[in-house]
């Protein structure tokens, strides 16, 4: 751990070796650091030799290791060993903001949720022991909010939670505290005075609030970066913005960079160095020039991009555009794709390249007869149906020290042969039409796919007549869009005439020669209720039936059944019958058997009454 007394012992170099009784030596091989570390000669203890600062070793690393190399002798011999010591963090060390107190002007006529970036605060330590919250003291209009962008930073801002009224109180002092998650916590304070203003209602806002840009390091001094864009709606001083560093910003970064106040234009204006710095990370604030601006922030990340001085080239033939070659689904294995040749201006071993092929096992790389100049070739047959292009990398490195290396990518597009026959999404299609059907309803689709290209994957469709379908032919009751597969009544259909229709739909594309494939469609008509009941019994006359009765007709036992049909089925044929209501008071009749039963007060036959009763 960090701050450890001095002479605490790390580790024994001699007992971790096993190395016996038999006599040992352990010195350093003179390096940095070594310092901070001292050892006991005749068995290597490690004990601390000088106070030991995490933060002053590795900054914010997270993981901060000390290597050290050590000569040791045993066993009359030398041996080399590579030693790395951690120093691991304590909270030694408070939150801290860059200032102690920060002014802030907010509009009265700002919306809810408004935000207002503040100061953040550091804390060197790492981990746990890093900052972990921010608390804001108790007030009424605002909040303290916090969001951490992608490249892992933290930011805090105010925002705004209840409406403001200047008039009634114009300032506000609030206090912001950050917290760390060390045990016992360490915490910082900063005091925002807040005052209320009435003008300007609207703030600059960034396009993007966060920019990455990736920049070589031997771009010329004077060159773009990036144009940064804000927007205000405001008119007048109120919508021009100007641009610049934000508070804090480094004065070597400023040297480096400038930003242009009026357009944004982010300019190099220094060397930079990928080996000092691979990046840097700043602020620009964007503001207007109206009264009480509150300017927003966008973050630049420069990622500083390592440039190497001299790389093969590679030549490729046949030059096509943007490196795609073609090559047909019929092609035998070993067929040519291309020709690929090399050339490093360098000399020596840093102009001798030796190439391989990167991509896929179908291809591979023949040397040819002519130095630094190779041919790709299949390897096996090639189907476009399972895979119609392969990415290739051709990577040519040379012999130097440093290597360097050179990729090229180039594509082959596998053209498309009429190999493939169309397919139904479906064997049978089963659809159910209901009769008395318009002529010309649509009835259903069918759907074929066929996976080539062009012509070899368009597809027409055509009616064929079931073979077991002698009598009617399909094409009298359906015909068929030949493009779209779409399927129409050229009849109405009668379901007490015909129950179903079984046809054949073809499938066929318009390559060469010509592929097809057929699928059933079975159409099912439905029933409607459109026949009414008809009376088989009694026999009707003009619509009367006469019945007769005896004198002593019980009324448990049916005067009469009456019959009917009806040529319609299921549901549509299932049959009620039932008495008007001028007759129930006489008699009564079953609803499904259609029997006719007295009921009430019998008739007496000396009263000569002639009963009728209608159904």
């Amino acid at each position: 751990m960090e701050e450890d007394e001095r002479g605490t012992e790390i580790g024994i170099l001699k007992k971790d070796l096993e190395i016996g009784e038999s006599g040992s030596r352990f010195r350093f091989i003179e390096q940095p650091n070594i310092c901070l570390i001292n050892m006991r000669e005749v068995d290597g203890q490690l004990s601390i030799g000088q106070r030991l600062d995490r933060e002053e070793l590795c900054h914010r690393s997270p993981h901060c290791m000390l290597p050290l190399d050590v000569v040791a002798s045993y066993n009359d011999s030398f041996h080399l060993i590579h030693v790395v010591i951690e120093v691991r963090d304590i909270n030694d060390h408070s939150p801290l903001f860059p200032v102690t107190d920060t002014y802030i002007e907010v509009i009265e006529s700002a919306s809810l949720g408004t935000r207002f970036p503040i100061e953040i605060a550091s804390d060197k330590d790492i981990g746990q022991n890093d900052i972990q919250n921010y608390y804001i003291s108790s007030n009424n209009h605002f909040n303290i909010k916090e969001q951490t962008d992608e490249g892992g930073d933290r930011y805090a801002y105010l925002m705004i939670v209840t409406e403001l009224d200047r008039e009634t109180e114009d300032t506000f002092t609030i206090l912001v505290m950050a917290m760390d998650g060390g045990s016992p916590p360490k915490s910082g304070i900063l005091t925002v005075h807040v005052k209320i203003v009435d003008f300007n209602d609207n703030s600059p806002s960034f396009v993007d609030d966060f920019v990455s840009v990736d920049v070589y390091e031997d771009r010329l001094v004077g060159v773009l970066i990036s144009q940064l864009n804000a927007t205000d709606p405001d008119e007048g001083k109120n919508g021009e913005i100007m641009f610049a560093f934000a508070e804090h910003t480094p004065a070597d970064i400023q040297n480096i960079f400038t930003i242009d106040s009026f357009t944004g234009r982010l300019v190099l204006a220094g060397e930079v160095d990928f080996e000092i710095t691979p990046f840097y990370e700043f602020k620009i604030k964007a503001f207007d020039l109206g009264l009480n601006s509150v300017p927003a922030v966008c973050t630049v990340r420069i990622n500083i991009l390592d440039v190497n001085d001299n790389f093969p080239l590679i030549f490729i033939k046949p030059f096509v555009f943007d490196k795609v070659v073609y090559i047909s689904e019929h092609a035998a294995e070993g067929s040519f794709v291309a020709v690929i040749s090399t050339m490093d201006s360098d000399s020596g071993l840093n102009g001798q390249v030796r190439c391989f092929l990167q991509g896929h096992e179908h291809f591979r790389l023949q040397k040819a007869n002519e130095s630094n100049t190779h041919i790709i070739m299949t390897t096996t047959h090639l189907d476009r149906e399972t895979q119609d292009e392969y990415n290739l990398t051709f990577v040519a490195m040379d012999f130097g020290t440093p290597q360097l290396k050179t990729t090229t990518e180039y594509t082959v597009r596998v053209s498309d042969e009429n190999d493939n026959t169309p397919l139904f999404n479906k064997v049978v299609y089963e659809v159910w039409v209901e009769e008395n059907n318009i002529v010309g309803a649509f009835i259903m689709s069918v759907l074929a796919f066929d996976p080539d290209l062009g012509q070899n994957a368009d597809i027409t469709y055509k009616l064929t007549d079931d073979q077991s379908n002698t009598i009617f032919p399909s094409t009298q009751y359906v015909s068929i869009n030949p493009l779209s597969g779409s399927l129409y009544a050229l009849e109405t259909f009668d379901y007490e005439q015909i129950k179903d229709i079984k046809l054949k739909v073809q499938a066929s594309d318009s390559g060469y020669p010509e592929l097809s494939t057929t699928a059933l469609v079975w159409i099912r008509i439905v029933d409607k209720n459109d026949c009414p009941p008809v009376i088989t019994y009694p026999r009707l006359v003009n619509g009367v039936a006469f019945a007769f009765w005896a004198t002593d007709a019980s009324s448990d036992i049916p005067v009469m059944r009456i019959k009917a049909q009806d040529a319609d089925e299921g549901l549509n044929a299932e049959l009620k019958f039932l008495i008007l209501e001028d007759a129930r008071k006489l008699f009564a009749v079953n609803e499904r058997t259609g029997s006719l039963y007295l009921q009430g007060k019998q008739c007496n036959p000396s009263e000569k009454i002639l009963q009728e009763s209608s159904w």
